[in-house]
Parts: structure tokens; sequence; C-alpha cells
């Protein structure tokens, strides 16, 4: 099968799923989401900007982890406290 408007030659690499796009079309979408993915990479952890990025993101995951650690030992010694009231 063949798309509207373009010529057998285009579809080559397609399925034979209807709705299966030609490869160049799919080389098309990826491969700039790639470029674009690995230049975010590259600034993330090159410029000023992304190193500041990954210090907040540190900073917030390490609380995170702190909040959930002392929630936890404070349920454990609750629970404890209940056991010898009991």
């Amino acid at each position: 099968k063949c798309f509207p408007g373009r010529s057998r030659r285009s579809t080559v690499g397609l399925t034979h799923d209807k709705g299966a796009l030609p490869l160049g079309a799919l080389n098309r979408v990826v491969w700039p989401l790639k470029e674009i993915s690995m230049h975010a990479l590259k600034d993330l952890f090159t410029s000023d900007v992304g190193l500041m990025s990954l210090a907040v993101i540190a900073v917030g995951l390490g609380i995170g982890v702190y909040l959930i650690l002392y929630a936890l030992k404070h349920m454990r010694e609750e629970e404890a406290a209940a056991r010898r009231r009991s």
C-alpha cells in the first residue's frame, strides 16, 4: 500500500500495517529528538545553569530521603512506645 501523494519508493521499509510510517519519516522524527536530548545533557553537565540545576535536584532528593527516613524512624519509635504501654 502507498500513502496518498507518495510514490511506491518512499514506503521502503514499511511493515504491512496500515498505520506504519515510512522509514524516512521516522528518522526525521527520531534524530532531532536525539540531538536535542544530547545537547540538553551536555548543557546540564557543562554550563553554570545546568550545574546549579543539578545541585538543586540533588538537594531536593536529599531532603526527600531525609524526610522519609525521619518519618520512618519516628513511626518505629511510636510503635515501640505503644507496645511498651500495652
